[in-house]
């Protein structure tokens, strides 16, 4: 399955029955990589055919549940912005 523009933020997603569990392999490739917003849209559009999913509704939650979570940047993150923001001071 080819996706043309997968960042399009208005992107409509159509579900057959026979690619449920393409799209459903989609999601929890969207979710393992932390792209949770798209993760969430291969989910519900799954629903829209298939509501009675049990699989999808459990993904669906675990979705939810790392959205609402805090974002935490770690050390090594904070350390590259640290060093971004020092360049920056240093060209003005």
């Amino acid at each position: 399955m080819k996706r043309e523009n997968p960042k399009e933020e208005d992107e409509v997603i159509a579900v057959a029955p026979e690619e449920i569990q393409a799209h459903l392999q989609w999601g929890k490739a969207h979710f393992e990589a932390g792209h949770y917003t798209e993760a969430l849209k291969e989910f519900e559009a799954i629903l829209k055919t298939a509501p009675g999913n049990i699989e999808t509704r459990v993904w669906i939650r675990k979705v939810k549940e790392e959205l609402t979570k805090p974002k935490i940047k770690t050390m090594a993150e904070e350390e590259i912005t640290l060093a971004k923001e020092a360049k920056r001071k240093e060209c003005i």
